[in-house]
């Protein structure tokens, strides 16, 4: 089931085309200097309203009925056709309830290609989406499930066959896959752990395939402390060298705060910045990171900030950060930004907030390169609530993400917006 609901300009509203000004004008009458002054009046009311171009449309409300997923959590990804895939957390099988793979047509239609049922199978993706190779296979990871019930990463192919190619286990391996998987050359595939390795705080690891057969290897294991502990980002980033690049949630030297890391292909770690609560920097890092060609890094901080409630941050290649903008509970704004952020056209920054916006259920804003941040769409619980993850841009510039909650049905929708 799907529905496609609009919501529209104020401007839409208010029209500027008064067939009877032109005939009283040319009547002579001497209402006509009224009509005038009417229209420049409805000139001045439309002009002084805010620009409210864009417009949302949902694609998907999940619905609990037996056959849908609900509670989508990850982030989209797009294909040639336009079609939109993505994971919920749990679904509504009784023989498979633990979460499914969903794909959703250009018309809004969409379609469970694969049902989670537990160990040894996967179960719940929580924060994973999926990420697609050229013969159109996704992967991505689940939470629980598994041999072990620990997580697993799993392939799906374009018939709903789905294949565990990896199952996590608690010796010295990491477990709790939260974030997804990210594609390297060769079809390698690179993720993190956010439990378990040597010291039990996570790792990144890396999986190999050859002649069918996958092989795993823990890159990195988390110290904790000033080393950072907890990555739990959506997906991270390889570079052309092969370098890794993503974020940690908790630890660093100034407290449980988080950390802005790099693992080279020989397993090398570099923490390139250290997030602070000192009234400035942000804080507590969920999202993962987009690169630009300059080789600068850009994320959010779920907390911190000048108002507490969150930034977006820019990292250069050099390490030195600058906080591009604090999020501000003014009843407008949205505040606590889980999601990673997409870079546009011009230099323009989009992204969600968890929550925060007119009636607290969340938004998506885009931050202009000059540091001006426009709210695009505040959510209203009918049309979506509470963006997890962040959004993905078409070539057109459309928008696309997920709500964990409302629609509907009140499981979370899938939506787009046309700036």
């Amino acid at each position: 089931m799907h529905s496609l609901t609009t919501r529209s300009s104020m401007r839409d509203c208010l029209s500027v085309s008064w067939p009877g000004w032109r005939s009283v004008a040319k009547a002579g009458s001497r209402l006509a200097p009224l009509g005038a002054m009417a229209l420049l009046a409805v000139l001045v009311l439309t002009a002084a309203l805010p620009a409210y171009a864009q417009t949302e449309t949902v694609l998907h409300s999940f619905n609990a009925d037996g056959t849908d997923g609900y509670n989508p959590y990850s982030g989209l990804t797009l294909d040639a056709a336009g079609n939109l895939y993505g994971t919920t957390l749990y679904s509504s099988s009784l023989s498979a309830p633990g979460g499914t793979v969903f794909k959703v047509a250009p018309d809004g239609t969409e379609t469970v290609l694969y049902n989670f049922a537990g160990a040894p199978d996967g179960s719940e993706p929580y924060y994973s989406g999926v990420v697609r190779d050229a013969a159109g296979n996704l992967y991505g990871t689940t939470i629980r499930g598994g041999t072990n019930d620990l997580g697993i990463v799993y392939k799906l192919a374009p018939d709903g066959t789905e294949t565990v190619l990896y199952s996590f286990s608690p010796i010295h391996d990491g477990y709790y896959p939260y974030g997804g998987v990210v594609l390297g050359k060769k079809g390698t595939l690179y993720g993190t752990t956010s439990t378990g390795g040597t010291s039990g705080v996570g790792t990144v690891y890396k999986i190999t395939r050859s002649h069918k057969t996958e092989t795993e290897t823990v890159l990195y294991n988390f110290a904790g402390q000033d080393d950072g502990c907890y990555p739990r980002q959506e997906d991270l980033i390889v570079a052309k060298d092969g370098s890794l690049y993503g974020t940690t949630v908790y630890c660093g030297p100034f407290g449980d705060y988080g950390t802005v890391f790099k693992v080279d292909p020989a397993g090398i770690k570099t923490v390139l910045h250290n997030f602070n609560a000192d009234g400035v920097d942000g804080f507590n890092p969920y999202g993962g990171l987009v690169v630009d060609k300059a080789g600068n890094l850009y994320g959010t901080t779920y907390g911190g900030g000048k108002y507490g409630y969150g930034t977006v941050f820019k990292l250069s290649p050099s390490g030195n950060e600058t906080v591009l903008y604090s999020f501000n509970a003014d009843g407008t704004d949205g505040i606590n930004p889980y999601g990673a952020v997409a870079l546009g056209k011009k230099g323009n920054i989009y992204g969600t907030t968890y929550q925060g916006g007119t009636l607290g259920y969340g938004t998506v804003f885009k931050l202009s390169a000059s540091g001006t941040e426009t709210v695009l769409h505040s959510f209203a619980n009918t049309d979506g609530a509470h963006p997890y993850a962040g959004v993905a841009l078409d070539k057109s510039g459309a928008l696309f993400g997920t709500t964990v909650n409302g629609g509907d049905f009140g499981y979370g929708v899938v939506f787009k917006i046309v700036p």
